[in-house]
């Protein structure tokens, strides 16, 4: 089993886990009103910042960024009581979690803008010798990130996993939301009947898991958690549906939860009011807090205590599932929940049990859940040590083998005019899908090597999409940025949406009606021996019978696409 044995926060409300929650029992804010960011309709901006203060002293000087800086401090933080040797120790592994990293060094230093350099400087500092994965799957990169280290744990790839989930404020992000008119000119207040929307926040959130192979392998610590607690279960789905706007029927979140709570499609979970809590995404927003009702309601969940976490410090983006995980953790030991901040009428239907004021609780469990841009969805379950739960070794992880499927490898690349050579391709193989003219080249690179591979065998929720590259969405970055220059401040939601690389995913998963995972890593290179490992983690689990694996480089020069369908083969007995 997984357990977690350490962790950090530094947010808005403070630069360790203690703060932040004391400052959440105290029903206190870290959002305010700032006038460093400007928006399309030029309305107040209220966002929660993190103090520089936090940073390590002996960092300050260091010739990282800023957002670079936070995260090895929370790593520091959060091994303060294990010791950094684990940290640069050959059986861990680095997981990142983050949107747009330092996306403000756009435009200005192309290396330090990569989500993989940021990563690799982070794994270096502290002698990693394993080279880090970078989930970036919008807005559920955190929980996407904690169920990718938990599978490499699993698997016995690794002993010990550092997930940091990070994204810091910036005028590109808050200018994107902007566009979209999602920005509340007040503190957000989710599933309120009176929302008006999301505001952004930056943090950084840190949590070290582990493996435990037996029950003499459980970590026990006095000055941490009073129980052991263990990540049991967890899935990534997409709602196939669109890729700005959440599914009408939660089918995405459904879909996530059912397989999280391990119950048949169209059932409901069996659990009982006091056995578990939920903390879910809950951005404020109109859309997002409805589907999200929607899908608690059809899982059977509706007696069950829910808080929402947004009105403390907004929606920190990648960082939001990592840190949102550790407060649900602690207030899980402690048997005590927070009121849900700005909530005082209910503002969805069915309605949720919203907490609006703090009490005890007897739950042994909390189901954690996040949406997201490209219809993605993303729930894990987190659970005490009791009785019914015991540590035992999973060998289905060691036993799996992958069949390429013979004559599925395709592969091409365009230089010069890379739009023009796109849409060529598309003539070329006579494909019929009008949407293809309005997405971005990574998409349709995406769309041309999918179409060569994927056929009825593969087009349904047994399917894992599985992409990569090594500059994330640069050539609808690079687009965006000339809409918000100094003399010429036009954010354009449409090309904004393209501004996250899972955002593929979400094209594929509407085309094909692909329920499935979707996970999209930002590396230096290919690193086809990482994908497939991850891959065999996904079929050992039974999250997929078959996957589409693709590298796609495309940026405005050149685009380069590998793509490969693989499928479950056998599992041999070990």
């Amino acid at each position: 089993m997984i357990q977690i044995i350490a962790d950090n926060i530094i947010s808005g409300l403070g630069g360790t886990v203690s703060q932040n929650l004391e400052a959440i029992r105290q029903g206190r804010t870290a959002l305010k009103p700032s006038s460093l960011f400007r928006v399309p309709d030029g309305g107040r901006v209220v966002v929660s910042q993190m103090d520089d203060g936090f940073i390590a002293a002996p960092l300050r000087n260091r010739d990282f960024t800023r957002l670079e800086k936070f995260m090895i401090s929370s790593a520091l933080e959060s091994c303060k009581s294990l010791g950094a040797d684990i940290l640069k120790d050959k059986s861990t592994i680095f997981v990142f979690s983050t949107t747009k990293g330092n996306i403000k060094y756009l435009g200005k230093d192309i290396q330090r803008s990569a989500l993989w350099r940021s990563a690799e400087a982070v794994s270096s500092f502290f002698g990693n010798p394993n080279r880090p994965l970078t989930v970036s799957n919008a807005c559920i990169s955190g929980i996407a990130a904690i169920i990718v280290a938990k599978r490499l744990l699993q698997a016995r790839l690794y002993k010990t996993a550092v997930v940091i989930g990070a994204d810091e404020l910036t005028e590109f992000v808050v200018s994107g939301f902007g566009s979209f008119k999602a920005l509340s000119d007040e503190p957000c207040r989710p599933f309120d009947a009176a929302r008006r929307g999301l505001n952004i926040g930056e943090a950084v959130g840190t949590v070290i898991l582990r493996r435990a192979d037996s029950a003499d392998d459980i970590f026990y610590r006095d000055d941490y958690l009073k129980t052991p607690q263990f990540i049991t279960s967890g899935a990534i789905t997409n709602d196939a549906n669109h890729i700005s706007g959440p599914s009408r029927t939660a089918e995405g979140l459904y879909r996530a939860i059912a397989r999280t709570l391990d119950f048949e499609y169209g059932l409901t979970a069996e659990v009982s009011s006091g056995e578990a809590f939920i903390n879910p995404h809950g951005t404020a927003t109109l859309y997002n807090d409805q589907m999200e009702s929607l899908a608690i309601s059809r899982s059977g969940l509706s007696d069950l205590d829910v808080f929402p976490l947004k009105g403390y410090f907004g929606h920190t983006l990648g960082a939001s599932g990592v840190i949102e995980t550790i407060i649900s953790c602690h207030f899980l030991d402690e048997g005590w929940l927070p009121a849900a901040m700005g909530y005082t009428s209910e503002g969805c239907s069915p309605a949720p049990k919203i907490i609006s004021k703090p009490r005890k609780t007897d739950a042994r469990w909390f189901l954690k859940t996040v949406s997201g841009f490209g219809g993605s969805n993303a729930a894990i379950k987190v659970e005490k040590l009791h009785d019914g739960l015991s540590a035992k070794s999973d060998t289905s992880y060691q036993s799996v083998s992958i069949q390429q499927m013979e004559g599925k490898v395709f592969s091409f690349d365009c230089i010069g005019d890379v739009k023009e050579s796109l849409n060529a391709l598309y003539r070329q193989r006579e494909m019929n899908y009008p949407k293809f003219h309005k997405m971005d080249v990574l998409c349709k690179a995406g769309t041309i090597a999918a179409d060569q591979l994927l056929d009825s065998f593969c087009q349904d929720s047994r399917t894992a999409l599985v992409m990569m590259n090594a500059s994330s969405s640069i050539a609808a970055d690079t687009e965006y940025l000339t809409t918000i220059a100094e003399d010429n401040f036009f954010p354009s939601p449409s090309v904004f949406v393209y501004t996250l690389p899972s955002i593929v995913i979400g094209e594929l998963s509407i085309r094909y009606k692909l329920y499935g995972e979707g996970a999209f890593f930002v590396c230096r290179d290919f690193d086809r021996a990482m994908a497939l490992d991850y891959i065999r983690c996904l079929f050992a689990e039974g999250a997929a019978d078959r996957a589409l694996l693709c590298w796609i480089e495309a940026n405005s020069q050149s685009c380069n696409v590998r793509a490969e369908v693989l499928q479950f083969f056998t599992k041999l007995r070990v």
